[in-house]
């Protein structure tokens, strides 16, 4: 898997539970130009658990920004 097209995320534990049990399908982060530029040309997410190496990715479905939040729709789970 080629890191170019995936963006790396930190989660709290609590947001990573649900993420990984399917209850939460969306990640939100500010709309800031940081993250703009980081998700710029990217189609896949990788979780990371804290700041652990335990990661889960994801393919990007859409990323939509809705205010002053940028929406990421999580799609088919890669690992």
């Amino acid at each position: 898997m080629s890191d170019s097209d995936m963006i790396h995320l930190n989660l709290k534990v609590c947001w990573w539970d649900l993420i990984k049990s399917g209850e939460k399908t969306v990640e939100y982060r500010n709309a800031t130009d940081f993250y703009r530029k980081r998700l710029e040309g990217r189609n896949k997410v990788c979780f990371h658990r804290g700041y652990t190496n335990t990661t889960m990715t994801f393919w990007i479905e859409k990323v939509m920004e809705i205010g002053g939040l940028i929406h990421i729709y999580l799609g088919e789970k890669i690992s």
